[in-house]
């Protein structure tokens, strides 16, 4: 008997889908927050704390208010959230 696929919440249009289907942003233990692309090469970020941010690849100019990821990620002001997204636009150019 078969798992089923773990299933994640899209922070933007609130519709759930299987998570390998969306981005997300995973805050690390010293408080970075790094974008995390499923398609990528590289193997999926760990999330030690448990807080993850996840959406959907065409609901990304709405999920990314920085005050929004702020509040979710439980971090101190808002991080420099331009200098991420031009990183997530490098990784992921249909963003």
């Amino acid at each position: 008997m078969s798992k089923p696929p773990a299933l994640r919440c899209c922070q933007a249009c609130r519709k759930i889908e299987p998570k390998k289907e969306l981005l997300r942003l995973v805050r690390l233990p010293d408080g970075e927050i790094v974008f995390d692309d499923p398609m990528a090469e590289k193997p999926r970020v760990k999330c030690p704390n448990g807080r993850s941010y996840s959406f959907h690849r065409e609901c990304a100019k709405k999920a990314l208010v920085p005050g929004k990821v702020a509040h979710f990620l439980k971090v101190e002001g808002n991080r420099n959230l331009e200098d991420l997204l031009d990183q997530m636009k490098k990784m992921s150019p249909s963003l």
